[in-house]
């Protein structure tokens, strides 16, 4: 068997022994997860913002993803792929219903 890293795991591997090019790979890993959710923004008529590393303690490479409307249901199996999606997705609706951006 061999060791398997995902990608933000092998970028904190890297960036223990090259911080410069560990730093030239955060920013392409990064702007290529800005543009993934930019197309599932696309698909599922929602909000991506821009993609930075977290550290792999706190997430890894993250993407937000918010609703567009006050109304809007997170999509369906989001919930499954980040545990506090749902109560995010959810408080995120109300600040929109409140300041009246539905």
């Amino acid at each position: 068997m061999s060791v398997q890293l995902r990608p933000d795991e092998a970028l904190e591997a890297l960036r223990a022994v090259d911080p410069e090019s560990a730093e030239r790979w955060e920013a392409i890993l990064c702007a290529a997860t800005t543009a993934i959710g930019a197309e599932l923004a696309r698909h599922f008529d929602c909000v991506s913002g821009v993609a930075t590393m977290e550290g792999t303690a706190f997430g890894g490479i993250c993407v937000p993803m918010n609703p567009a409307r006050h109304d809007q249901p997170l999509p369906d199996g989001w919930d499954l792929l980040d545990d506090g999606a749902r109560g995010e997705w959810e408080a995120e609706c109300e600040r929109l219903a409140a300041w009246g951006e539905a």
